[in-house]
């Protein structure tokens, strides 16, 4: 373990462990409050004294039972919708349960990730707010090798409308036994039409690397987890002879750990220059993450490219940044999907509450939330006959020979 790593990351990246949902965003664990704070005179205390006196009516005089764990979970998931933004919820403990049974590879799914924009944040003349957004596929997943791509809109599943639907009863239709078939509705560019996908033990694969043309060394990452780093380092050692140059395709990339994607970053940089930055409500909070003086580099003087689309989100927007601000890397395909959000999580009665909590700035102070990254060169990401972004990153790479 690096230097950086143990000391710089010590305190806040080393305590994110899942990301979220639907976006693979980044949270930051916290230990549950067990006592309110009620110095301020804030409306917290006033809320919910009437709360009170409205759950103790209905308790009171309603004819039936109470299911009041139910009562709960609405609650809590209602609070935090209120605040209107899609990084802040309440995620119940069934869906906390399901949420590692997918990191751990332990159900049958099609492999996307899915996000959701909560009830408050819906548009109806928007269609993007309404139904939930493809901003991932799993490379060579069930719903990667049926066409699904990132920024298509999933209408119906089985035939039901979703609109009404939250995002977690999305992804619970979606799932099923392995080797049966789901039907999508997908709205892409104006026009809906179906595909059936069958369900496979999803299990996410972290980097694949080889050799392609003119000895071009190319690395594909897929998800930032606790080993993509050591895999990146293990995968890249394993190729023998000298490369011409390296592409690092980020490309659907729903992001994960952010410790992962840092430790990468590091990897590639000379030490003393920044990779990430974060801001937060209070300035004590905010921190500044630094590459260390270690033996552990990356010290071959080539060119890299970094590979991005829509789907690229989160921790793969920090190593986007850092690369291409400490100008040890270019960056080439679409826009990314600007996911630049952590947060701190606290468990709550077996389930956990996420809130929005600190933004992150590139090296260059670039604020990616709903801003993404731009690529230096901009390039529609379509497959047809050759993949177009890729034929760029490699005719650039040849260039710079």
């Amino acid at each position: 373990m690096s230097k950086f790593k143990s000391v710089a990351l010590g305190i806040i990246i080393t305590l994110i462990a899942l990301p979220n949902i639907f976006a693979s965003g980044n949270r930051i664990f916290l230990p549950e409050l067990t006592t309110l704070d009620l110095s301020s005179k804030d409306k917290i205390a006033e809320t919910f004294s009437e709360l009170d006196k409205i759950y103790r009516f209905a308790e009171r005089n309603y004819l039936y039972n109470i299911n009041y764990d139910k009562v709960y979970v609405a609650m809590a998931k209602a609070m935090l919708e209120a605040f209107g933004d899609p990084w802040t919820m309440y995620i119940p403990e069934d869906e906390n349960a399901s949420y590692k049974d997918h990191r751990e590879g332990k159900f049958a799914g099609i492999g996307i990730y899915l996000m959701k924009m909560p009830s408050s944040l819906q548009n109806p003349e928007d269609m993007t707010t309404l139904y939930p957004e493809v901003i991932g596929c799993f490379n060579m997943g069930p719903a990667d090798k049926a066409g699904i791509k990132s920024g298509d809109l999933i209408v119906r599943i089985n035939g039901d409308d979703v609109m009404n639907k939250t995002g977690d009863e999305c992804s619970s239709a979606i799932k099923g036994e392995s080797g049966t078939e789901v039907e999508l509705t997908i709205l892409r560019n104006g026009k809906t039409f179906n595909v059936k996908v069958k369900r496979e033990i999803v299990k996410v694969p972290t980097v694949e690397a080889k050799i392609i043309d003119n000895n071009i060394a190319y690395v594909q990452i897929v998800e930032f987890t606790n080993f993509t780093a050591e895999q990146l380092k293990n995968a890249l050692n394993e190729i023998k002879g000298e490369i011409s140059g390296l592409i690092i395709d980020l490309r659907n990339n729903g992001g994960g750990t952010v410790d992962s994607s840092v430790e990468i970053a590091d990897y590639f940089l000379p030490a003393n220059k920044t990779i990430v930055s974060t801001i937060g409500k209070n300035n004590e909070n905010n921190q500044v993450y630094m590459s260390a003086y270690n033996s552990d580099k990356f010290n071959k003087d080539i060119a890299i490219v970094i590979l991005i689309n829509k789907g690229t989100a989160s921790a793969a927007e920090i190593l986007s940044g850092a690369l291409r601000d400490n100008k040890r890397a270019i960056v080439v395909g679409e826009n990314s999907f600007g996911k630049g959000i952590m947060q701190a999580s606290s468990p709550f009665k077996k389930g956990y509450a996420n809130v929005a909590s600190m933004e992150y700035r590139t090296p260059s102070g670039l604020s990616v939330n709903k801003v993404g990254i731009t690529p230096d060169i901009s390039i529609k990401d379509e497959k047809h006959d050759k993949d177009a972004v890729l034929e760029r990153a490699k005719q650039y790479i040849v260039n710079k020979k």
